[in-house]
């Protein structure tokens, strides 16, 4: 019988494509990590950017607010408007600050502040504040 005898190398070559593909496999995980890091923050940005559209529409919505309760009443001096979450995207609820003062005239000064969601960390809260001022029709 003709036996071969190890070489040697062998187990040299199986060496290098075991560090061949862990190295392939390190950089296909470095790149898997990126995409998801970079995806988390775009989520990040988008939840923002929606958080600050919807509190601009909360602030909106307490001017419209104001103008009917100053239909109703010329006497309204404003009000804090709790907004359930459920009416929201339901993150939490909302927090509608209204002020109405006089102003030359007839005429008011309404001030809206809205913060959304109205709990949780400052960082995730959202706050605008708006002054308009409203002329009663004669």
């Amino acid at each position: 019988m003709n036996a071969r005898k190890p070489t040697g190398r062998v187990p040299a070559r199986r060496g290098i494509i075991l560090l061949i593909v862990l190295v392939v496999l390190a950089v296909a995980s470095a790149l898997v990590y990126l995409r998801l890091r970079q995806a988390i923050q775009q989520h990040r940005v988008a939840q923002r950017a929606t958080l600050a559209q919807q509190t601009d529409w909360l602030a909106t919505a307490g001017l419209d607010r104001a103008a009917a309760r100053l239909a109703e009443s010329p006497d309204f001096a404003g009000e804090t408007w709790i907004v359930p979450g459920a009416s929201l995207s339901g993150i939490g609820d909302a927090e509608v600050d209204i002020r109405v003062a006089p102003s030359a005239g007839a005429a008011k000064q309404v001030t809206v502040t809205a913060i959304y969601p109205r709990q949780g960390s400052p960082s995730t809260k959202r706050r605008i504040s708006r002054t308009w001022t409203l002329r009663s029709e004669p």
